[in-house]
């Protein structure tokens, strides 16, 4: 059974889901049940999609939702960490010797 990371309010124990309706496109009625045989606690709960990450390829015209931005993604203008063996202002060994070549004998 689907528990989506909810637990019960009063004993904290984790809550499973016993039944669900689909109410809207949009919007789904849950049961939710306390898995705590001694709290027996049962409620509901309403999960509904609030916005759009990344459009549909096949979008439904009776479905519009605001654009809103993913969690994992970068902002705008934030620079990614360089990886552990990349120097943070560029390399680490100079590109060219510090004076002129000279033959070993």
């Amino acid at each position: 059974m689907a528990t989506y990371g909810l637990r019960c309010p009063h004993c904290t124990q984790p809550a499973s889901v016993r039944s669900s309706r689909a109410e809207t496109e949009t919007l789904r009625s849950i049961i939710f049940r306390c898995s705590n045989l001694l709290c027996g606690f049962t409620f509901g709960a309403d999960l509904q999609v609030t916005h759009q990450i990344t459009p549909s390829a096949i979008p439904n015209p009776l479905v519009r939702l605001r654009i809103g931005t993913g969690r994992s993604a970068p902002r705008p203008r934030e620079v990614p960490e360089p990886a552990n063996d990349e120097a943070a202002s560029g390399p680490a060994v100079p590109l060219s010797p510090p004076g002129p070549l000279t033959a070993m004998g």
